[in-house]
């Protein structure tokens, strides 16, 4: 990722078997660190983590590949982040059960802009 100021990291997500909490951490370029809960709810659950439905479908396909009629969702969720430190790393929850589909770092807006 490109080192900057940043104002929020936007995401793309959800979990499976469950909804979970995990931590993501943010490095600065000054050697500090802020540590993060980042909640995914259960996919086919409704949002438990305060996160938005991105996107809702009405089927899935099970364990065995028949179509099941149950709603899921991806799910779009935000992390603060210390717009006034330059960003120079983000360390990733591992965990098997959440899925990250896409990352987005906002710029901080610049002191000069009115």
């Amino acid at each position: 990722m490109p080192e900057g100021r940043y104002s929020e990291l936007l995401l793309l997500g959800a979990s499976e078997q469950g909804s979970y909490q995990a931590t993501v951490r943010f490095v600065y370029q000054d050697e500090t660190s802020d540590e993060l809960t980042l909640g995914l709810s259960d996919w086919c659950q409704l949002p438990r983590f305060g996160e938005a439905i991105a996107y809702e479908f009405i089927q899935r396909r099970g364990a065995t590949g028949a179509m099941e009629r149950i709603t899921c969702r991806i799910y779009f969720q935000t992390l603060p982040l210390r717009p006034e430190a330059v960003l120079t790393r983000i360390v990733l929850p591992d965990r098997d059960t959440m899925h990250l589909f896409a990352l987005t770092l906002r710029q901080a807006e610049s002191e000069e802009t009115p």
